[in-house]
């Protein structure tokens, strides 16, 4: 069996996952990183390098943690009521169009769903606007 290349090394190292990269650098040894700037090269990237868990969850599961953060920004401390059959709540419609999905309406549920809880805001206008302002970000969710 060949012994590779640090240059073959470096490669296999940048394209692994983050986990198998500390394998790598368990057997052949620190110097097999890239530079930090070839590491480093979108908002994932760096969220892997200085918190590893991210490192481990795909992107629909990421933006899922992101709209969490919005619907709770928006609703400005309200939370949804699910005890409460009379309390509406809200949320963003998408279709399915070119290949992604597209804003398209809003919907409200009460108490009662078949789907489960979603990402639900007090107000229609609330759910619009988020529906429309963070498309793309829904679009990573529900692109699972």
């Amino acid at each position: 069996m060949n012994t590779p290349t640090v240059e073959q090394l470096r490669a296999a190292w940048s394209a692994a996952p983050y986990t198998t990269r500390e394998i790598l650098e368990n057997l052949y040894g620190a110097d097999i990183k890239a530079d930090i700037r070839d590491r480093v090269k979108t908002y994932k990237d760096a969220l892997c390098f200085t918190t590893s868990y991210r490192c481990q969850i795909n992107d629909g599961v990421a933006a899922f943690e992101e709209l969490q953060t919005v619907v709770k920004a928006l609703n400005e401390g309200w939370t949804p009521d699910w005890s409460n059959e009379d309390e509406k709540k809200w949320y963003p419609w998408f279709g399915f169009r070119d290949g992604r999905f597209v804003f398209s309406s809003v919907g409200c549920v009460f108490t009662h769903s078949f789907l489960g809880s979603r990402l639900c805001f007090r107000t229609r206008e609330l759910a619009e606007y988020a529906g429309k302002q963070f498309e793309d970000l829904y679009n990573q969710f529900l692109s699972l």
